[in-house]
């Protein structure tokens, strides 16, 4: 797989399958990952990462020429997993929500984000984890168009904070973002991030945030691809 230097693949795929497809995509994992599937207490978030972890090895492997399951991970002070050798300057990073996997692959540091959009959201979550500028900006919303800027905003600050590596050793509420569907710039922990929204499923707000803007930013349904296992 073709990457040019100005853009960003971004993937997706669908997390449904059946106990046949979960027990081949297991068969790609290392045992540390075999290791920290087993520690999830509910057998759907098990299942989950299998997939999840697995379609990435595949996905890396189509950049990498390196068979997907002896493809190996280092991880960040905060757990941000990278290929042990970043020889091709290959960046990714994932995220899931619901039964959908999301995944950005580029030259650069970058961080993706996804989030179901429910009917509703637990309130006093804005209050928590919002700037008061965003809680803010969340008031000029009627109820249903309300939920969804929530999401938005949501899924943009997960992909700053992905992006930056430092997960959540710093507030969320340290910076703001807009609720609305628009690009913008963003500083975070004294660094610029472009940050974007996603067109990925209506049902869902996803966002990419990476170090410059790509010049082309392609998708990929990863079912269209699926290595035979």
């Amino acid at each position: 797989m073709h990457l040019d230097n100005d853009e960003i693949h971004i993937w997706s795929m669908s997390l449904i399958c059946t106990a046949e497809q979960a027990q081949a995509y297991a068969k790609l994992l290392s045992t540390d990952e075999t290791a920290r599937a087993e520690r999830f207490r509910f057998p759907e978030h098990r299942r989950h990462f299998t997939i999840a972890r697995s379609v990435l090895r595949q996905i890396l492997s189509m950049y990498t020429e390196i068979a997907p399951e002896k493809i190996n991970f280092s991880y960040g002070e905060h757990g941000k997993p990278a290929l042990a050798s970043l020889t091709k300057h290959l960046y990714f990073n994932l995220a899931h929500s619901d039964d959908l996997v999301v995944y950005a692959i580029a030259h650069q540091p970058i961080g993706i984000d996804i989030e179901k959009i429910k009917a509703s959201y637990e309130q006093g979550l804005p209050e928590r984890f919002f700037s008061p500028q965003e809680c803010e900006s969340l008031k000029c919303f009627t109820d249903t168009k309300r939920v969804s800027a929530f999401y938005r905003i949501w899924a943009k600050k997960e992909a700053i904070i992905k992006a930056s590596g430092k997960g959540l050793a710093t507030s969320l509420a340290s910076f703001t973002v807009s609720p609305d569907n628009i690009e913008e710039k963003i500083c975070f922990a004294q660094e610029t991030w472009h940050l974007q929204p996603l067109s990925i499923d209506p049902a869902f707000a996803a966002a990419l945030a990476s170090q410059h803007p790509a010049k082309n930013l392609l998708y990929y349904n990863f079912k269209d691809y699926t290595i035979k296992l």
